[in-house]
């Protein structure tokens, strides 16, 4: 899938170019309900892996600096939560929002057409 190719690779930070790849995030949420789906299947995939691997490191962090530490990791943090339906990375929230709206405006588009009020495309 190329939108989620695209927004993997203008993401990593040496490139310099992650205002570009959050623009293009919103454009394509809006617009691509394909790119909903992967991007949130992406993101269940890999806040699950963090998950299994954070929390036991949790009670640890007063001692020992982690990027699983959301205090005290500095800029070397990895992003992680245990609300799944959270709006915020790596939360899946915005995905579910903007495909039920796509999917609502798509059938109303459809509606229109069926009964005639707008013109077949």
């Amino acid at each position: 899938q190329a939108t989620l190719l695209a927004i993997v690779i203008l993401s990593i930070p040496q490139l310099e170019l992650l205002d570009i790849a959050n623009i293009l995030e919103w454009v394509f949420l809006l617009l691509f309900p394909n790119y909903c789906l992967g991007q949130g299947l992406n993101d269940i995939y890999q806040n699950s892996f963090l998950v299994q691997l954070c929390e036991p490191l949790v009670p640890l962090c007063p001692f020992l600096p982690n990027p699983c530490c959301k205090d005290t990791c500095g800029t070397n943090c990895v992003s992680w939560t245990t609300n799944y339906l959270s709006w915020e990375k790596p939360g899946i929230g915005r995905f579910l929002v903007f495909m039920i709206l796509q999917s609502v405006v798509s059938f109303a588009i459809l509606l229109l057409i069926d009964y005639r009020i707008l013109p077949k495309m």
